[in-house]
């Protein structure tokens, strides 16, 4: 039974007839990134960029190994990718588990595919994604991104796409 006491906000998928209740900092943090990313060619842009980006900072942060990487493995080290994966993770989870559990599994997929892109690749795909994203604001969205105001978008932007695709918040 829920506490009447607790403040929670209600979502209701556009896909599922039944309602994810998000705890309010999650839904006020979502709230605000969606009244940022309103038109569809916005939208786009960004679901195309912010994956890029992901991608290829985790790959690039992956190729800066701390130390030998403590474990031995070319796989599973210590690097500069899992520093930012763990740090993202520990604040998505503090947020949601429900929702951060499953987006770093997607998140750690980008990590390894990321880490296997050349450099070039890397660095043209996050050059391109940032690309994307001011195109995105500049002629569909005609304001300036949200994390120049709120530096926490630049988090909470993967989770709001990843939010939309697993059918947490409407697609409208």
């Amino acid at each position: 039974m829920a506490n009447p006491n607790r403040s929670e906000s209600t979502v209701t998928s556009s896909t599922h007839s039944s309602a994810f209740v998000l705890p309010p900092k999650l839904a006020a943090l979502l709230a605000d990134y969606s009244a940022h990313h309103k038109t569809f060619g916005n939208k786009v842009t960004h679901y195309i960029g912010i994956p890029m980006i992901m991608m290829t900072l985790l790959g690039m942060l992956g190729q800066l190994v701390i130390g030998d990487g403590f474990t031995g493995s070319e796989v599973v080290r210590a690097d500069g990718g899992m520093v930012l994966w763990g740090l993202a993770m520990a604040w998505y989870l503090s947020l949601d588990w429900r929702l951060a559990v499953p987006f770093g599994f997607v998140a750690l997929g980008f990590y390894f595919a990321g880490r296997h892109l050349s450099l070039e690749v890397q660095v043209g795909g996050f050059i391109l994604g940032w690309i994307l994203q001011f195109i995105g604001h500049g002629v569909y969205e005609k304001q300036r991104p949200a994390f120049l105001d709120n530096v926490r978008h630049l988090l909470i932007g993967p989770m709001w796409i990843f939010a939309r695709l697993v059918g947490v918040l409407k697609k409208n």
